[in-house]
């Protein structure tokens, strides 16, 4: 896949990110948070269907052994695509091996909202939602580099506006609503930080071939930002 005027197919397997041209960075990051948005639409979708059925939720909330294997073939899947050069950048095994981990992550996710009530999963999904929509239409927008302070300070409104509107509907006590506001932050910076990293070709040595393991990797960080939110204005079932 390319983008206008951005040349992702390079020959050189080792193709350095950080001496990349910028719009050659630009176009991966593109790439990156494209295929993320896909990973975060299809995670919505898997935990939906399980929301809506009841059977399904009694199912992964009772059934540990599948919760285990999740687990256990979710960090295999990781290890694969971030040491095994050939499989991560091998069209459509790289791809397949991230619809897998992805299922994964989603059955892991599903079986710990169906814990908490409904509202709590609204408010943390819209939250981590806001501040993931802000950033990747910033990725995809923007016409320089991907830089810091420009993505730190929309993670910042963001949350500033998602705190407004939870705080006016009452969503969570205020002292849970602020924790969460600093926990979305936070979350925000070190993704943005991540991105930065993969960019620079610093972390995992990810080079222009290695989209799909950056996409998993903002994904994981994305998951836990969701997560936390959901422990910080939590209402555990009764």
């Amino acid at each position: 896949m390319q983008y206008p005027g951005v040349n992702l197919e390079i020959n050189d397997p080792n193709f350095d990110l950080k001496k990349a041209p910028e719009t050659d960075k630009l176009g991966f990051i593109r790439k990156v948070y494209g295929i993320l948005s896909s990973q975060l639409l299809l995670t919505v979708i898997f935990c939906g269907i399980v929301m809506s059925n009841e059977t399904l939720t009694e199912f992964v909330q009772n059934d540990i052994a599948v919760f285990v294997i999740s687990i256990i073939v979710a960090i295999a899947l990781m290890l694969v695509l971030i040491f095994s050069k050939d499989k991560a950048r091998k069209v459509p095994t790289n791809y397949i091996l991230l619809i897998i981990f992805t299922l994964c992550e989603s059955y892991m996710v599903s079986t710990a909202y169906t814990f908490y009530d409904a509202y709590t999963v609204i408010a943390a999904a819209l939250m981590t939602l806001g501040v993931t929509l802000v950033l990747t239409v910033y990725a995809f927008l923007t016409k320089k580099e991907f830089r810091h302070p420009v993505g730190v300070s929309l993670s910042f409104i963001s949350s500033i506006i998602l705190l407004m509107i939870f705080a006016f509907y009452n969503v969570g006590n205020h002292y849970s609503v602020i924790w969460c506001f600093v926990g979305v932050n936070f979350y925000g910076i070190y993704i943005i930080y991540d991105t930065q990293l993969i960019v620079n070709g610093s972390k995992y040595g990810i080079t222009t071939d290695d989209y799909v393991v950056g996409a998993m990797i903002l994904y994981i960080d994305i998951i836990g930002l969701f997560l936390k939110i959901m422990a910080l204005i939590g209402k555990v079932k009764k």
